[in-house]
């Protein structure tokens, strides 16, 4: 099922502003009161040092901007296939380590993330049948 153009662009939106928050967060450092919290609350909890921080902070980051370009499949089902592993993770780690409540969040980024990754690849499969039909008649 392909979504409306404006649903999309919504979920677009406010994915991308939460992981480019979370993303540049976890690279910087900065907010430091946010950053000490997630590091001393979740990460060093989960033992995850800050290397592996700052790498999911940057494959947040390219998810964010990726999944803007709806136009290029390639790029926007990478960017949310990207998203969706992140989340995915995140909601793992919530519900092995913490709780119900603290994986809530990362639950409702992956449904956004899959209908971010799964959009592009329906719109294609949807021009490729208008092709073949067009083709047959």
């Amino acid at each position: 099922m392909i979504l409306p153009a404006p649903v999309i662009r919504i979920v677009v939106f406010v994915t991308s502003l939460f992981f480019l928050f979370a993303g540049t967060v976890k690279m910087t450092g900065w907010p430091e009161p946010v950053f000490a919290f997630q590091m001393s609350t979740y990460f060093a909890h989960y033992g995850i040092e800050r290397p592996l921080v700052f790498l999911i902070g940057c494959c947040e980051v390219f998810g964010a901007v990726a999944i803007w370009f709806q136009r290029n499949f390639r790029i926007s089902g990478a960017g949310g296939f990207v998203l969706l592993v992140i989340s995915a993770g995140a909601l793992r780690f919530h519900l092995t380590y913490d709780t119900l409540q603290d994986g809530s969040l990362a639950a409702v980024m992956l449904v956004m993330a899959s209908i971010l990754f799964l959009n592009p690849f329906n719109k294609l499969k949807a021009s490729m049948r208008e092709r073949s039909e067009s083709l047959s008649n």
